[in-house]
């Protein structure tokens, strides 16, 4: 039997699409960990936290769902056109792997920010509620 979600619908949609121009202005770089000569920053760290939980309070993030076996994670962070064409469930899957890879990584969540790819897949968010695409009980893969 396939696993099934409620998927977030209209108002927690519009509530995680809503952080769109605040991460898509440039922030605040806050160094937040060294080690040795290795270094990262977090990109407006503010922002990258509410959006954070945005996504877990909006229902994003799959709770069972297995963000490790996602196949091609590596090219679905990198390939835009594969984000203009996800559907509202691949999104919440790509949204849990991140929200789950940063608890790991920390700093993961951020970096997509800086390098664009969470504003894209908000902008899909974007696309998909003023269509009114997708069900709200989706089965998994």
């Amino acid at each position: 039997m396939a696993r099934k979600w409620v998927l977030p619908k209209g108002r927690q949609i519009d509530a995680v699409v809503s952080l769109l121009p605040r991460l898509e202005s440039p922030g605040e770089e806050v160094s937040v960990s060294e080690f040795g000569e290795n270094s990262y920053t977090v990109w407006d760290s503010t922002a990258v936290a509410d959006l954070e939980a945005a996504l877990y309070k909006n229902g994003f993030v799959l709770r069972g769902f297995d963000w490790k076996a996602l196949p091609d994670l590596d090219e679905r962070c990198r390939d835009r056109s594969w984000i203009g064409r996800a559907s509202l469930l691949e999104l919440c899957e790509l949204f849990t792997a991140h929200v789950r890879n940063d608890r790991f990584c920390g700093g993961h969540l951020a970096s997509m920010c800086r390098d664009g790819h969470i504003q894209a897949m908000l902008r899909r968010l974007e696309q998909l509620l003023a269509s009114d695409d997708g069900s709200p009980v989706v089965p998994s893969n």
